[in-house]
Formats: C-alpha cells, structure tokens, sequence
C-alpha cells in the first residue's frame, strides 16, 4: 500500500506516485514483480492566492494582474483605475509606502494581499472674467437689474462637477441656478448669476467668492 509523501516545503504539492507508467495515489495498492521496480514522487507546485484591496467601490483593477501564482513565477502589477483620483500606489506585506512599481520575482511563496491607495484630483478652473464690478448705486435700487453672470471653463481632462459657491462675508447673495453641474472634460462650460442684496447702505462693498469642486 503506498503512502503520501510530506515536502520539505509549502511550495510544492505531493500529487501520486509514478509506478510502473502508471500514476498511484495514496492508499491504492500494485503487486510487486519479480523484478526491480522504480517508485518516483510526482510534485506540482503549489498554488497561492492574491487579493486586491481596492479600497473605493468604483474602482477597478487591471484586467492582467493575476489572481493566483506559484513558486517558480514572477508577476509585475499593473495600476487600477479610479475616475476623479490619482492611484499612488500599492502597501504589501513589509511595504507600507504606497510603491507603484511592483513585481513579485520568482521565489516567493504564500498568500499575497495588495492594498491600494490614492489621492483625489485636483482640477484647474478658469472664470472669464477676473472682476465683478456692479458699479455705484445709492440704496433703494433694483437688485435685480444689478445681476451678472459669472462663466466657468473647465481647463482640465477629466470630468468636474461644481459645488456651490461660497462667500468670505455678507455682502452678496448669490443666485447659484444652473451651477450644480457638471462640465465634461476640457472645454466644459456653465453659467450662474451674482447679485448683491437688497437694502445695502451706500457704500463699497467688496467680498471674495471661491467656487470649488
């Protein structure tokens, strides 16, 4: 009756014996000749492995990088995608600074887990026109008849959608319809209005608006 055999190391598997041209696994049994025979091991490599943590439900994770290898293979990772982000890299193992370039050589063994990592992009805007200037007017004028409009051009590739804008003081209201959008890619453009509020006191009234995305 033959038995199975223990390797040395986890990074092969134990998969029959070679007897006689035919392959026997543990437990079944062959009659002896009369002759020498010669019982050979059979091994495979073992299998490991290997996780992504991707860290956003949205992103997605090359299409080449493996899910799975064994001892004698070595394996370079390709980066994932996320709209909006910057990928900077992969922590594994030892490695705790995100590091883009990353092959495993041949060699290693066990289970492998790659966490990735990002940082959100940044997108430049560009407004027509550096300067709202409403003019001067004593109080009692019409708030509306003072509106402007404000144009925003997005100068970047990617997607950008616009939040609505902010105000360092008081002093004006803003008028922010249609702005909630979303401009596509470079050349993408949308409109809003500005206005100041009603019953202002005379005066010059200056005030900082930041819109962001």
């Amino acid at each position: 009756i033959l038995s199975a055999v223990t390797p040395k190391d986890n990074a092969y598997t134990f998969v029959g014996w070679s007897v006689l041209g035919n392959v026997k696994q543990p437990g079944d049994t062959f009659t002896m000749p009369a002759a020498k025979v010669v019982i050979s091991a059979n091994w495979g490599e073992t299998a490991y492995n290997i996780s992504y943590e991707l860290q956003e439900p949205d992103a997605s994770n090359h299409g080449n990088n493996p899910e799975s290898y064994s001892v004698s293979e070595s394996f370079t990772l390709e980066e994932p995608t996320l709209d909006g982000y910057i990928f900077d890299g992969w922590t594994y193992g030892e490695v705790t600074i995100p590091t883009k370039e990353v092959t495993i050589p041949r060699g290693t063994t066990g289970d492998l887990t790659f966490v990735a990592h990002w940082t959100v992009k940044t997108y430049e805007i560009c407004i027509d026109r550096d300067v709202v200037d409403f003019g001067s007017r004593i109080s009692g004028y019409s708030g509306e008849s003072m509106q402007e409009i404000i144009g925003i051009t997005s100068t970047g590739n990617q997607n950008v959608t616009l939040k609505t804008p902010v105000c360092d003081n008081d002093n004006f209201v803003i008028d922010v319809s249609g702005l909630e959008a979303s401009l596509a890619g470079k050349g993408g453009y949308t409109e809003f209005t500005v206005q100041p509020k009603d019953g202002l006191a005379d005066g010059i009234y200056s005030g900082t608006m930041t819109v962001s995305t």
